[in-house]
């Protein structure tokens, strides 16, 4: 999607005043505010931010992250199945520009900045987008499970370094995995409900096994019945009392 911003800028004086915000942070502010829209929405990616400043995509996630933490702006995503399809940036305040001056500007004037690069591309360019496209991967993939994990009742995760977003995208595309049946089994298993701490979000990707668990079923609660049906068996345990108690306390029916 090309972005057209407007000639104009607005970075709010409380924006402008916050000595918890990077020099880097405020202008970022200023940047979005030219690529609202009517409804004040942005759809620019931090790839396009970071080949516009010629920086890493990693900069500007973290002021993305700063602007979002202090109540400046809102984002929302709009996912596609795992993945995030587009990301909507909403700012709390907007100073309306004159349509007319916004025309004449965005037409005689500015060209998209997306043309601009493209007609201007230089080896320097290039190599931004090459060192980017990777990172950038990682992180989309890591933005949309972090949705869906913090979205289910588990303990709410922020960022990671970018050696576990590539753990995140590596796992993603891994066949057989899928996010949202790990969590739907995991709701239901008794077991990581009741003594599942080590169940967490970075448990699951730490590597290519302990995922594979929860999907093979190996916490489902028919699994711990054959368990504990395997150990009475072997122990003839069916008649003692402290068995039954056990039972019981585990929820599990003889």
């Amino acid at each position: 999607m090309k972005e057209n911003p407007s000639y104009f800028a607005v970075i709010i004086s409380k924006v402008r005043y916050d000595n918890d915000l990077t020099d880097k942070a405020k202008l970022l502010y200023g940047e979005i505010t030219a690529l609202t829209s009517k409804s004040g929405e942005c759809w620019a990616s931090n790839e396009y931010f970071a080949r516009l400043y010629e920086v890493a995509p990693e900069t500007i996630s973290r002021n993305i992250s700063l602007l979002h933490e202090k109540g400046y702006i809102g984002i929302k995503y709009v996912l596609k199945g795992c993945k995030v399809e587009k990301r909507i940036i909403t700012v709390d305040e907007i100073v309306t520009v004159d349509k007319k001056i916004n025309r004449t500007v965005d037409e005689n004037v500015i060209p998209t900045v997306d043309e601009n690069v493209k007609e201007n591309s230089t080896s320097k360019d290039n190599n931004i987008n090459k060192a980017i496209k990777e990172p950038k991967r990682y992180a989309d993939a890591f933005e949309s499970c972090k949705i869906i994990w913090n979205n289910a009742n588990y303990s709410k995760i922020s960022d990671r370094d970018d050696t576990f977003k590539k753990k995140v995208f590596k796992r993603v595309n891994t066949e057989g995995f899928d996010l949202k049946l790990i969590i739907d089994k995991a709701d239901k298993s008794k077991l990581i409900q009741d003594k599942g701490t080590w169940f967490t979000f970075d448990w699951i990707f730490k590597n290519d096994t302990n995922w594979r668990k929860v999907i093979d079923g190996n916490y489902d609660n028919t699994g711990m019945v054959k368990k504990e049906e395997n150990f009475a068996d072997k122990y003839k345990l069916e008649n003692n009392p402290a068995y039954k108690k056990y039972l019981e306390e585990k929820g599990i029916k003889e």
